[in-house]
């Protein structure tokens, strides 16, 4: 079993092959390798 928290994230800018995305809550910051955002990569947009 695992334990998924959902969070509300807001794109902010790519940085090389990282996209960095803040908790709009928390306003943390976190690097999302390439990798993981996967073909989702074309529909963000830099806030």
């Amino acid at each position: 079993t695992a334990n998924v928290d959902r969070r509300e994230m807001t794109y902010l800018y790519r940085d090389g092959d990282d996209f960095i995305f803040m908790d709009t809550e928390s306003f943390d910051q976190i690097l999302v390798p390439r990798d993981t955002v996967g073909d989702a990569e074309r529909f963000l947009l830099e806030n």
